[in-house]
């Protein structure tokens, strides 16, 4: 059996070579491309959709083996790493499909994270270390593309090292040592990944060392035949500890006949300039002669090895030289080998075949071969801990609590296509069909001794979205049969809402366009119509004007709430509750079910909207869990909302499930414009019998109790009044709008910062960060912007800084509050006077530009519900009502 396979996640910005860098090691290690074909050929993007737009969308696998029997030249310079076996991931790399970042994660120990040297740290990479960190992955660094850039590679990993510690400042002190980059270790690559090599600033060491014992020929040990200088003896891990300092340079002293150590100035040592110095000789040589002599100055590289060089006749640049003396797969696998622990081929729970699941996608007769019986029609991907996987056994699968037994089909993962095969070692990574089972979380031999492996909780929001219904309403059976295939197979948040619209969402525009044509073309096989994007906001309510944050009874507000709101259906139901005896006010709702009185109240988690750029502080949602817990009870969490009862009150089971089923069913869409709630706390007082005037007495018959009161009746009427009762007790508060937020990553030259501000302005952002791009006048800026302005910004961007600034990246940051009252109108006196005696609401058909009403509008408007309005003529000299003349 061969020994198990290292484990690795590629993980980077977009554009920072992570397929690339893969396409070089299978240049090298698999003789499957030719160097020149190195970053076009693509071998891991092989969908027609990823070759298409250029950038990986879907995870692509592949297992290498390293021999090192393939580097003579190479080894004769520094000995080569044993041999090993690679299984490396490509992920993603841009934002829409972090989620594809995540399971590859979850399946691997190790990554490789990769940062193009001249752009440093770019808003994904931070999203990438910040997955890696949550699931107490290993890292190993590469800094690509560094035959553009050697003169700042120190600030460069300054730079990530100090983004790394903001990450891991809450994890604990294993996992902040292993993501601070010591270049003077060999988990740092120095790599130009188009080239194909790579060398670590440990690399120059050791050749140093061995230009200090002076032994020109290393295939043999010395002799006494050879007319050397005994070695020195030199403190190999002493050096290290020095060569990183920026006040000293070590070099070779030819009157001692050794290397010393030497005082410099700032920016001349060994890191600064030595060793950039004796890279770029060779890579920035015209020809390759120039750069052998180079080579021949330093008196860092053997005799025997500058002959071979010149003995060859197809070197022509000193590229090529690079490649064969620092290959980037020996330097790859030595920084694996020195770096992680080495695999096993057991994990503590064994002979159970435990699997892990992370994902399952759709696949077709192309994509896997050797399925003979034709049954495979989506793969889960899997990674096999303990014994070996057989084809055709029987597992138990773990789906939502529930285990079921399945016979599954295993398979190779290699380069986006999977091969049929008779068993899968433990310890790697693979293919497997669970038949009639899709999205498993976990397989396992023997069910009553399972695995407890908690598996991360992805918390992703999906705020653009569109609506799909068939083109004909006679292909709506075969439609929802594709929809409910495609609910479980892509990663995509689909809802059917009350009036039959079907509601797909997804994290950003690239992804949405992708699932559109995935579910035309793998899907689908009737013709559909996608509607337009929309961009999703979520509904929650403000705090009464000086109300005190907490978790008891509300303050008298100073006007009447419920008056914010005339749009139907809820000026009907306004009027049904107060015909039914129903109590609204102030957040609070105490209604009559079935004769029986509840009281729920309604509070803002006012925390939520506490920073205008930043993530929540983790610090404040304990205070703010601490402070609900204290008052009441914790019962159900819907993505941001609490629901909860009162420590005093007992509830029974059955009232108790009913009540987080009207909760739940409540949140799902708001009261404003039926998107979903956010941010909202539920607390239930109480729960009673209706109160009459009379109460007829009951005769107590002699040795017969008195019947208790009948049970409640919890069903389905019980829990739509309860959904409709919250919704009231919302409405009664303010309501407000929240949107989401992007983070914009881009640069700007400092002559056109006043145009690029000034277009922020403009789109409501706000400037979070300004780095200074060293050794340039580019200033790297970080922008946070609401979704809904970000149309258009990267031409306007252009056209403003007349082509200085960068096209932005952008990123999914939060969620933040308007503080725009959408139904607000003039109420003092000022206002009144200023706005006008008649105006009936604040939006732009009055002059007044309400942000948060416009929202409202339009995402009413693309739902085909009810939208008062004022009608205006743009344009017009004068106003007039628009009724026909009689």
């Amino acid at each position: 059996m061969s020994s198990p396979p290292y484990l690795l996640t590629l993980l980077a910005h977009i554009d920072h070579g992570k397929t690339t860098f893969s396409d070089a090691l299978l240049s090298t290690l698999s003789s499957a491309l030719n160097p020149k074909s190195v970053g076009l050929a693509r071998l891991l993007d092989s969908t027609d959709e990823e070759r298409r737009r250029g950038i990986t969308i879907r995870l692509s696998h592949t297992s290498l083996v390293f021999d090192p029997e393939k580097f003579q030249l190479s080894n004769l310079l520094i000995p080569p790493p044993k041999n090993a076996n690679l299984t490396i991931i490509d992920s993603p790399g841009h934002h829409d499909f972090q989620s594809n970042v995540g399971r590859a994660l979850n399946i691997t120990p190790s990554s490789v994270l990769l940062v193009d040297s001249l752009e440093g740290v770019r808003a994904r990479t931070i999203g990438v270390i910040a997955q890696s960190v949550k699931v107490q992955n290993t890292p190993l660094l590469v800094l690509n593309k560094c035959d553009k850039n050697l003169d700042t590679l120190r600030g460069t990993i300054s730079q990530i090292n100090a983004t790394t510690a903001t990450l891991t400042k809450y994890s604990s002190e294993q996992m902040q040592e292993n993501y601070q980059f010591k270049p003077e270790t060999d988990g740092v690559i120095f790599a130009a990944a188009t080239q194909c090599w790579g060398i670590s600033f440990k690399d120059y060491i050791r050749l140093l060392i061995r230009r200090n014992n002076k032994f020109q020929d290393y295939s043999n040990p010395p002799s006494s035949n050879h007319n050397t200088v005994a070695p020195s003896k030199i403190n190999f891990n002493k050096l290290l500890s020095m060569c990183y300092d920026p006040k000293k340079i070590i070099k070779w002293d030819p009157q001692a006949n050794k290397i010393s150590v030497y005082k410099c100035e700032i920016g001349e040592g060994t890191f600064d300039f030595a060793f950039p110095s004796f890279v770029k000789g060779i890579i920035e040589a015209p020809t390759a002669s120039s750069a052998l002599a180079h080579l021949s100055e330093t008196n860092l590289i053997p005799r025997q090895v500058l002959e071979i060089l010149q003995s060859a006749k197809n070197l022509k640049l000193g590229h090529e030289i690079m490649r064969h003396l620092f290959p980037l797969a020996k330097t790859t696998v030595r920084a694996i080998i020195t770096t992680f622990e080495p695999p096993t081929p057991h994990s503590s729970y064994k002979n159970k075949t435990y699997l892990t699941c992370e994902g399952t996608r759709l696949v077709d007769s192309r994509d896997v071969i050797g399925d003979v019986k034709g049954e495979i029609d989506n793969i889960t991907i899997c990674r096999v801990w303990d014994e070996r996987v057989n084809d055709g056994d029987i597992l138990w699968t773990l789906k939502e609590g529930e285990w079921k037994e399945s016979r599954v089909r295993v398979m190779e993962w290699k380069e986006n296509s999977f091969k049929c095969v008779e068993s899968v070692e433990a310890g790697r990574c693979c293919g497997v069909w669970f038949e009639s089972v899709v999205n498993c979380d976990i397989a396992c031999m023997n069910r009553e001794n399972k695995v407890k492996r908690e598996k991360p909780v992805e918390n992703e929001d999906k705020p653009i979205s569109i609506t799909v219904r068939p083109e004909k309403e006679a292909d709506r059976s075969d439609f929802e049969t594709a929809l409910n295939k495609f609910t479980l197979l892509e990663d995509a948040q689909v809802v059917v809402t009350e009036r039959g619209e079907v509601v797909i969402s997804s994290g950003g525009e690239v992804e949405m366009e992708n699932l559109i044509h995935d579910f035309r073309e793998l899907y689908s096989n009737v013709s559909i119509i996608v509607g337009e994007r929309r961009i999703s906001y979520r509904e929650s309510v403000a705090m009464f004007p000086n109300e005190v944050h907490g978790y008891k009874a509300p303050v008298d507000a100073p006007r009447k709430a419920l008056g914010q709101f005339t749009c139907t259906p809820w000026n009907t139901i306004l009027g049904d509750c107060e015909e039914s005896g129903w109590i609204v006010k102030n957040g609070t709702c105490n209604c009559i079910i079935g004769g029986n009185n509840v009281k729920m109240s309604v509070y803002p988690r006012a925390w939520l909207w506490e920073g205008d750029t930043a993530d929540t502080d983790v610090d404040e949602v304990e205070n703010d869990k601490i402070k609900f817990n204290s008052e009441c009870k914790d019962w159900a969490v819907e993505g941001e909302n609490w629901c909860g009862g009162r420590k005093n009150v007992e509830f029974t089971k059955e009232v108790k499930e009913s009540l987080i089923a009207g909760f739940r069913e409540a949140t799902k869409a708001g009261i404003v414009a039926e998107e979903p709630m956010h941010g909202v706390v539920v607390v239930f007082e109480g729960l009673g019998v209706e109160e009459v005037e009379e109460v007829e007495e009951v005769e107590e018959v002699e040795g017969e109790p008195i019947p208790p009161p009948p049970p409640i009746d919890v069903g389905g009427h019980f829990i739509s009044q309860i959904s409709k009762s919250i919704r009231l007790a919302c409405l009664s508060r303010p309501c407000r709008i929240a949107e989401s937020y992007v983070r914009c990553d881009f640069q700007s030259g400092v002559t056109s910062l006043g145009a690029v501000y000034d277009t922020v302005s403009k789109r409501r952002g706000k400037v979070i960060e300004e780095i200074m791009v060293e050794g340039t006048e580019m200033i790297t800026i970080v922008v946070a912007l609401p979704l809904s302005e970000t149309t258009g910004l990267t031409n306007e961007l252009l056209d403003r800084s007349s082509g200085e600034a960068s096209a932005p990246m952008m990123a999914f940051s939060h969620w933040q509050l308007m503080s725009l009252d959408p139904f607000w109108t003039p109420t003092t006196e000022e206002e009144r006077e200023e706005y006008g005696e008649g105006l009936k609401r604040g939006d732009k058909s009055t002059g007044i530009a309400n942000v948060a009403q416009g929202a409202v509008r339009k995402v009413r408007r693309a739902k085909g519900m009810v939208v008062e309005e004022d009608k205006l003529v743009d344009g017009a000299d004068k106003q007039r009502n628009m009724k026909k003349k009689k």
